[in-house]
């Protein structure tokens, strides 16, 4: 976020680079039954029983970003839900189910538009399992 006339509004100069890598946060609140997950007020990180996640740099930076990753790879992470088709699981809140059943043209072509980004480099913090509180 950066100051607006009217207030904080999204950076568009960081467009899509994901959560601030020297941003830290305060530990989220506690689950009480009927609030079960939080999220910053930069709208990049999200925490809840499978513990914190943080949006990704979706940039072509090839050091920090998607600027490595092949077509396929992106097609097939968004397909399994799996970090380049055969890491780590997705975390919420990334909707992954629902984009799962997008074609695998549109898919390509959301990889392509990406890819016609700037590059930002923004290494964001690794996803944090619970803790087991």
């Amino acid at each position: 976020m950066k100051m607006g006339p009217k207030g904080p509004e999204p950076d568009s100069s960081r467009q899509l680079s994901g959560h601030p890598e020297n941003l830290k946060l305060s530990p989220p609140p506690k689950a009480d039954g009927t609030w079960i997950w939080f999220g910053s007020a930069t709208n990049t990180a999200y925490a809840g029983p499978w513990g914190i996640s943080y949006a990704i740099n979706l940039t072509p930076d090839k050091e920090t970003g998607l600027g490595n990753w092949r077509e396929e790879d992106f097609v097939q992470a968004i397909k399994t839900g799996k970090h380049a088709g055969v890491g780590r699981p997705i975390m919420p809140p990334m909707p992954w189910p629902a984009m799962s059943r997008l074609s695998e043209d549109d898919l390509r072509a959301m990889f392509r538009y990406l890819q016609t980004l700037p590059p930002i480099r923004n290494r964001a913090p690794d996803y944090q399992p619970p803790t087991g509180e």
